[in-house]
């Protein structure tokens, strides 16, 4: 999002409920690449004993709509183009991985 294609994408996001085509165009390779990225992450995590055990899909839906958002909502509202505010991505990360579930195996 920081870079020249954020803007192209947040224009998108704003047509994709007008536009049937757009909307799947913008799930497929925006969502799924993010949830998909996720699930892998996830069951790395769950392998090291980091977490219990993998989210169910509705918890895996939740928290890539959250980490989409989350992104969108930064760049719109806390950062300008080419900058990042990594203050708030690391708040970011520890709140979420304070919502996931943890092994017994590894520190947190």
């Amino acid at each position: 999002m920081e870079n020249a294609t954020g803007p192209a994408l947040l224009s998108l996001m704003g047509q994709a409920p007008h536009d049937e085509e757009l909307r799947r165009i913008l799930h497929d390779d925006v969502y799924a690449v993010v949830r998909g990225q996720l699930e892998t992450l996830i069951a790395q995590a769950v392998t090291r004993g980091e977490l219990e055990t993998p989210l169910d899909a509705s918890r895996l839906d939740v928290l890539t709509l959250v980490l989409v958002g989350a992104t969108v909502a930064r760049s719109v509202f806390l950062t300008r183009p080419g900058e990042v505010d990594t203050d708030t991505v690391e708040t970011e990360l520890h709140l979420l991985l304070a919502a996931l579930p943890r092994g017994g195996g590894a520190a947190g």
